[in-house]
């Protein structure tokens, strides 16, 4: 497996190194240092493959003894090594064309001289350990072709501020470069060689790996390591390696989920694509959409329907699969009848029947679509907040309700909520219909202060003839209704085009109603304005507020305040400015000096 490796060291005096000692041990020659009056020697070793100069034609020696004579100080840096692994996958002339590409390149880039030597990585306590790499000793100043050594070092071992001085960039800058060139051309000769292999020079976090990176060892500890004794260096990278071989295992885990999720997902396509061709094929009630009335009763659920159900359900159950049945379920109901149910109503529904277009659920209860006709198996809150959606996507205005004096009364109060006119079939579920709605009436009357009105709830259409509905005090006086009649008149058909939204007795609406209100007082008194404005107003907000939802307590706060009063008196009293005619100058004074009204 080919590994990237690419670290730069300097050879430097202060730490007690000689660029001769050092060019003697990576090519495993014999080399006499002049300035120290020493001699270095590592013949013994028999791991060397391959060494050569590149930019210098004399020896290794001469080389080296001239770049220590060019260094007066005592802390110079002498010389820089890159120490560089090399791909096994590589055959060794490959490696060698590589090394000596890779060396030409830096003696081009840099300007300097580069001494490398390759080492197969062998020893003799293990002559089957396969670890080339490449020692590449570089020159801190540039060599002419006389063999003449420069006395300004290159700019790659320049400060940062003397590179900043020349406009160029930090030194570190010099070193990325390297390991990406190195990268590139590595990559490239495994292509050549046909090998799969691939190197990064990228770090694990750059390449967006959840790996930990090892340490190095060198060569003290390798050889430790390799005679069985265990070293700290050692026991670091044995917890990393165990480390990133879990986080692999957990990437495979979830990857093998991601496939699983991906599978699902496919198959909900494919039940998407069913459900569109059945939806298609169904054949529907001629008139059903269109129709502006329907019919709500009390029926009996089907146990075949109900084990269906049953079957289907079991199918989405536990885990991922919840998911996706619920996600099946809305998708089943929307191409159904086109409408979107609430999530609470949802979440009690075990499935969507589509060829029985029938609703089954948790609790067994079942609500069935006969075209005109919905029939309900229970009287439950789920199951009528469920036919009301139903009627709401069949777009009826109006809904026929049979059943049990008390399934006839709840089925009414709820689609009278929902602003459907419910007709109710029975005489005696009618009158008790019409007193819980005088009831609800009578807890909405106005406070003392803003006069006593009774509230009116509107009549309701039944089949039979309509009781009389009670009449406020005001209106049985002639002479006082002529002009309210026709001003209510016009007040509730204007609030009725904007009305409140619908609300629950278990939230605080309030500030709600009252922006509602005075959004449509605005509207009014600009047309308006007449007498008797303020309190047909309230009365008719009051009304649409109770048709609403809306608690006493809530549409109690809903006054008319100074600021409301203020905005009919400034629309009153503004005059428009005329503007003068150039025609006339006299008639433009006359005009100007016309007092205005205050």
């Amino acid at each position: 497996m080919a590994i990237y490796h690419l670290s730069a060291k300097p050879i430097q005096r202060s730490a007690g190194k000689s660029a001769v000692a050092a060019a003697a041990y990576r090519s495993r020659s014999t080399l006499h240092d002049e300035r120290q009056n020493m001699t270095f020697s590592y013949t013994a070793a028999s791991d060397l493959v391959h060494s050569e100069i590149v930019g210098f034609n004399g020896d290794r020696g001469t080389l080296w003894n001239l770049a220590e004579s060019m260094e007066k100080r005592k802390d110079a840096t002498t010389a820089r090594e890159y120490e560089v692994a090399l791909p096994n996958e590589l055959p060794v002339p490959d490696q060698i064309e590589l090394s000596r590409a890779f060396a030409e390149w830096l003696n081009k880039e840099h300007g300097c001289v580069v001494d490398y030597a390759i080492h197969s990585g062998s020893c003799e306590e293990n002559p089957q350990r396969n670890n080339p790499h490449i020692h590449m000793l570089t020159t801190t100043r540039a060599v002419d072709e006389y063999g003449t050594m420069a006395d300004i070092k290159i700019p790659r071992e320049w400060s940062d501020k003397k590179r900043h001085d020349h406009k160029l960039k930090p030194r570190r800058t010099e070193l990325m470069k390297v390991r990406e060139k190195w990268s590139s051309m590595a990559n490239a000769a495994l292509a050549c060689s046909g090998s799969d292999a691939h190197i990064d020079h990228r770090s694990y976090a750059d390449q967006g790996l959840d790996r930990l990176p090892t340490s190095h060892l060198g060569p003290a500890v390798s050889t430790m390591e390799r005679a069985g004794i265990r070293t700290r260096s050692g026991d670091h990278n044995r917890m990393v390696m165990e480390i990133n071989l879990k986080r692999l295992h957990e990437l495979e885990e979830r990857h093998a989920r991601e496939l699983s999720a991906q599978k699902l997902a496919e198959q909900l396509a494919d039940i998407d694509a069913k459900i569109e061709a059945l939806r298609n094929q169904s054949s529907r009630t001629p008139g059903t959409r269109d129709t502006k009335s329907g019919i709500v009763k009390f029926g009996h659920a089907r146990p075949d329907l109900a084990t269906r159900a049953d079957k289907e359900a079991a199918k989405f159950t536990g885990g991922l699969a919840l998911s996706v049945g619920a996600r099946y379920k809305v998708k089943l109901f929307r191409n159904t009848w086109g409408y979107d149910l609430e999530n609470s109503i949802l979440n009690t529904i075990k499935w969507v029947d589509v060829d029985a277009k029938t609703l089954t659920f948790q609790s067994g209860e079942q609500v069935q679509d006969k075209g005109d006709t919905v029939v309900l198996s229970s009287g439950s809150n789920d199951v009528i907040s469920a036919a009301i959606a139903l009627a709401r996507s069949k777009r009826w205005e109006s809904v026929t309700v049979y059943g049990s004096d008390d399934f006839q009364l709840r089925v009414a109060l709820a689609l009278k909520e929902a602003g459907i006119e419910p007709l109710v079939s029975n005489d005696n579920a009618r009158k008790r219909f019409l007193d819980e709605v005088a009831k609800r009436a009578e807890q909405i009357l106005p406070t003392p202060e803003q006069g006593k009105a009774a509230v009116n709830p509107g009549p309701i259409k039944t089949k039979a003839e309509p009781l009389p509905v009670p009449q406020p005090e005001h209106r049985k006086n002639p002479a006082s209704s002529s002009h309210l009649d026709a001003l209510r008149a016009r007040v509730r058909l204007a609030l009725r085009e904007q009305s409140p939204k619908q609300t629950t007795p278990f939230r605080d609406d309030t500030s709600a109603l009252r922006q509602w209100a005075a959004n449509q007082w605005d509207s009014l008194v600009k047309i308006e304005g007449r007498e008797k404005l303020r309190e047909v107003f309230l009365e008719e907000v009051r009304t649409q507020a109770a048709i609403a939802g809306y608690s006493a307590r809530e549409m109690q706060n809903v006054v008319l305040d100074g600021k409301w009063t203020r905005t009919q008196e400034k629309l009153a009293t503004t005059v428009p400015k005329l503007k003068p005619r150039a025609a006339s100058r006299q008639r433009r004074t006359a005009v100007e000096l016309q007092p205005q009204s205050p």
